[in-house]
Order: C-alpha cells, then sequence, then structure tokens
C-alpha cells in the first residue's frame, strides 16, 4: 500500500523552546503554503519573510495528524 503524504508548513515557537507551531498543509508545496499564509496574490514583504522563516517540507497523512493533534 502506498502511503498519501502531504506537505505541511511549520514555524518555531515564540513562546515555546522545542515547539513547532502547525500553521497549514496541502497536498502541493504551493498549496499548503497558501493554507498557512493566505492567497499568494495578498503577500506582503513581512509574509514572505515569515515563510522564509517556516519550514515546509512533505510527510504521511498520519504524521500529519499527528502534529495537528500536538498543536
Amino acid at each position: 500500500m502506498i502511503e498519501k503524504t502531504v506537505w505541511i508548513v511549520t514555524k518555531p515557537s515564540a513562546y515555546r523552546a522545542g515547539h513547532q507551531c502547525f500553521l497549514g498543509s496541502g497536498e502541493t508545496k504551493a498549496s499548503a503554503l497558501e493554507d498557512a499564509f493566505g492567497p499568494k496574490e495578498s503577500w506582503t514583504s513581512y509574509t514572505k519573510r515569515s515563510i522564509r522563516d517556516s519550514a515546509v517540507y512533505e510527510t504521511s497523512e498520519e504524521k500529519c495528524r499527528l502534529i495537528q493533534e500536538i498543536n
């Protein structure tokens, strides 16, 4: 069985050391970023800096669910 993968976006927590805040997810990297930060057309320079500071990676749906439950 092939496990489906998803892209997720996380960012280090500002108040809890070592904790990652879940921001969004999607079937593609672009859709995960838009889920986390809104439509690309509305991104400001601040939003783009926030994207550079975030982690965007591909993972399994199961791990994505676990990360969402923790947050």
